[in-house]
Order: C-alpha cells, then sequence, then structure tokens
C-alpha cells in the first residue's frame, strides 16, 4: 500500500499545550500501554518536535499523539490547571484536509513499524485505491472494518488486502458475503476468510453458493471448528493454514456427494495456490 507525497510549506510555530489535538482519522489507533509507559518513563529531552496540521482555528497532531499523552500527563502532574498554558514548539503545515493529513501521515510512518490496520485505515481516509475499494466492498455488505467484537466488525485487514490483490473486489465480496452468511456477521476468522477465497477462486463455477453456505453454517463452533479440522489435514498433508482451510471446506462441501456432484479431493492438484 504505497502513499502519495504531500507537498505543503511547513513552519515552526509556537503553542500553548492545550491547542493541540489528536487527528483520529489521520492517526494510528492510541495504543494506551505504549502511552502509559512514555508517560512513566517521560523524558523531556526526547519528546522532540510535533507535526501538526492547523485547520479550523486548531492544531491537529499528525505525528506524535504516544509522546503527546506523555507531554500532557507530565504538564498536568507539574502545573495543575494551568498546564495547558505550557507553550512548545511544533512544525505547522496549513490548508490540508483530513485527506492530506492522512497521506502526510503515511509518508512520515513509511519507514516505522506501524500496523496493518493502522495502515488501512489512515489509507481509506487517505483515498488510497486499494483500502478505499477494499472498505466499499465491506460496506456494501453492512459490515465494518473495525477491532471490536460486535456483530458485523471484521478486523484482519492483512487479509483482506490479500484476497483483494489475489482476485480484486469480486472475490472479494463473494468470500465476505459467504462467510457473513454462514455464520450470521458474527466470525469473521482470517484463516477462515483465506480458506474461503481459495475454494471460490479454485472452483469457481463449479460450486453451489447455497451449499457452500450450509455447510459452512453447519459447523457448531464456526470458525474454531473449521480449524480444528484444517489443523489435522495440515498434520497430514502440510501446506499453510490457508491452504490447509481450503480443504477443510472442500471436504465440508463434498460430505454427501458422489460423482460429478463431488468437488473431489483439494489435494488432487499438485500445484498450491498462492494463500
Amino acid at each position: 500500500m504505497s502513499s502519495k507525497k504531500v507537498h505543503t510549506n511547513a513552519r515552526i510555530k509556537t503553542v500553548g499545550l492545550s491547542e493541540l489535538r489528536v487527528s483520529p482519522a489521520a492517526q494510528r489507533e492510541f495504543n494506551h500501554n505504549w502511552g502509559s509507559e512514555l508517560a512513566e518513563t517521560f523524558d523531556i529531552d526526547k519528546v522532540g518536535t510535533f507535526v501538526c496540521s492547523y485547520r479550523d482555528g486548531i492544531y491537529w497532531i499528525i505525528d506524535g499523539q504516544h509522546r503527546h499523552y506523555a507531554l500532557t500527563s507530565f504538564a498536568k502532574a507539574e502545573f495543575g490547571e494551568e498546564w495547558g498554558d505550557w507553550t512548545i514548539q511544533v512544525w505547522v503545515h496549513e490548508g490540508l484536509d483530513e485527506r492530506k493529513e492522512a497521506e502526510l501521515f503515511l509518508s512520515f510512518n513509511n519507514r516505522k513499524a506501524i500496523n496493518n490496520y493502522d495502515k488501512f485505515k489512515v489509507g481509506v481516509t487517505a483515498e488510497l485505491p486499494v483500502p478505499s475499494d477494499i472498505n466499499r466492498v465491506v460496506l456494501a455488505l453492512d459490515l465494518r472494518v473495525a477491532k471490536d467484537r460486535r456483530i458485523g466488525s471484521v478486523s484482519a485487514v492483512g487479509t483482506l488486502e490479500k484476497i483483494y490483490n489475489a482476485g480484486g473486489a469480486v472475490l472479494l465480496r463473494k468470500t465476505l458475503q459467504t462467510v457473513r452468511d454462514a455464520w450470521d456477521s458474527s466470525d469473521f476468522d482470517a484463516n477462515a476468510l483465506a480458506g474461503v477465497s481459495l475454494f471460490i477462486s479454485r472452483y469457481e463455477g463449479r460450486y453451489k453458493e447455497d451449499r457452500l453456505v450450509k455447510q459452512i453454517a453447519s459447523l457448531h463452533n464456526g470458525a474454531k471448528s473449521l480449524k480444528q479440522r484444517a489443523y489435522v489435514l495440515k498434520e497430514q498433508y502440510g501446506g499453510t493454514h490457508a491452504t490447509s482451510h481450503a480443504a477443510a471446506i472442500t471436504e465440508l462441501y463434498n460430505k454427501g456427494l458422489r460423482g460429478v456432484s463431488s468437488l473431489g479431493s483439494w489435494w488432487k492438484s499438485t500445484s498450491e495456490p498462492v494463500a
């Protein structure tokens, strides 16, 4: 997932600590453990200079939200109610909207460790083609990309991107729709999604969608039961977690079928699909 380069004129400006806000759409998800650790081991000499976007009368932090949390905690402990009057110097960009702020964040963090979920979230805000199209497919199925465990939440963005790169929006939609319908939007396990996508890719035009959904839905413990079946097959045949899940799904689909109705064994092909 590449990011565009944002060309703006930035300047150093002195601002009050209380004037700073964190832009939720142009930042990675806040890690409370990391923020607390920085606050507990706070070293003012290591705070560095925040990068901000001045928009709507507010200085939005683009890079440095965890350092900002530590600095604010320190200031409140030192100055009490007057913490917000403490001034610091920040790099300020002007004339950016949230999309440009997200692009700027991605350019700053291009060489830093950033997890798939945060990169995806910011990529959607930056209107990058791949994450935006993936998000469109997800929303069209009444689902959402989120880390919470609510019904309809999908967090396995790395797997979504692999499926999208392998077969585009069509394969992604069919995969998500199959799992959604089988497990009532309650279980979007990464390996299960990968396995379903491989099954669909190999047997496109040969399998019946309603039967696939029905057979997957027959697993009483959803993705956990599928994982157990896949583990046994992986021990027996090797391969990746994704292909062993695809093999388990193939066995489920074939159950009770004979002759041309059966798809045959997943392992009949000597060339393993790319997972």
